[in-house]
């Protein structure tokens, strides 16, 4: 893809840059046994042939497992793969997202997509409204353009996900939920109520919604009450921290790395290297304080 000023800015291109220099020296210096989790949003139809680079290139550099193999690599029975391993996922649900899993379906691949319950269950009129106040309150015309760029997936859409073999997890129950804001009857509704609106909705037994990823910022989202509610409801949580995953990590400090199907090809490598991770190591600590203060 090129350079857009329209949608790509002085940031971006920067970091694009930096990643296409990092990757020339040091291949992104991969270790193999590590977990890389990279995480999309809207996946828009225009930007569907970028995004089908960017998986290509994440099959070449990558070991790409399915959802249901995470248990495996946190059991260590993935050690005999010779890439670094990665799963994909994505959040909010956008109807948009369909396309992005044809591709991945090409490819034999499968994803985590993880939904809003209310965002799905809101009449498909107001939806567009509903994303506008609790997805994403900042648009950039030149990105979300289309309605299916802005309204959720149906749940007979996210069944015949699951039919296909992707898995479905929950991103909270309006995409709201701030740790210090909210009281403990408002974030069991988050929580715990979303995993069973979702298990309902699709006629799953509860146990298969298995996966929670937080909000916004997981540090500003999650605090003690709420660690302790996805601890008590979920196998795993997904966080927006980004960096790499080794199995002896918990499974509710599952950290990821933000791509969007836009991005030119330096900035993924950006993403996904050493240089851009550093800047995170802070943000790994608070996150670990919260998770120690509840054991």
């Amino acid at each position: 893809m090129r350079i857009n000023i329209k949608i790509h800015n002085l940031s971006h291109i920067i970091k694009s840059i930096l990643g296409n220099l990092e990757f020339l020296i040091t291949k992104l210096s991969l270790r193999k046994n590590e977990l890389y989790v990279v995480n999309y949003h809207g996946t828009q139809k225009k930007f569907l042939a970028n995004f089908r680079k960017q998986i290509c290139f994440l099959k070449k550099n990558f070991e790409i497992i399915s959802p249901d193999q995470l248990n495996d690599f946190y059991l260590g029975k993935l050690e005999y793969y010779n890439k670094p391993l990665m799963l994909i996922t994505f959040d909010d649900g956008i109807k948009n997202n369909l396309y992005a899993a044809k591709i991945l379906e090409e490819y034999l691949l499968k994803g985590y997509f993880f939904v809003v319950p209310e965002f799905v269950n809101t009449n498909t009129d107001l939806q567009t409204s509903f994303f506008k106040k609790n997805i994403r309150q900042k648009i950039n015309p030149y990105i979300d353009q289309e309605e299916e760029d802005f309204v959720s997936l149906n749940w007979a859409e996210i069944k015949l996900l699951i039919k296909k073999g992707h898995l479905v997890g929950s991103h909270t129950q309006t995409h709201q939920l701030i740790a210090k804001r909210s009281s403990l009857e408002n974030s069991i509704d988050e929580i715990e109520n979303s995993k069973k609106n979702i298990a309902t909705k699709l006629s799953v037994n509860i146990e298969f919604i298995n996966a929670f990823c937080s909000n916004h910022n997981t540090l500003v989202s999650v605090g003690e009450k709420e660690f302790k509610l996805i601890k008590e409801n979920y196998d795993y949580h997904f966080t927006t921290i980004p960096g790499s995953n080794i199995k002896t990590d918990s499974h509710f400090f599952i950290k990821r790395i933000n791509i969007e199907s836009f991005w030119l090809s330096g900035a993924v490598k950006y993403a996904l290297g050493r240089w851009s991770l550093y800047r995170w190591r802070k943000a790994t600590i608070q996150y670990l304080q919260i998770m120690e203060s509840c054991n």
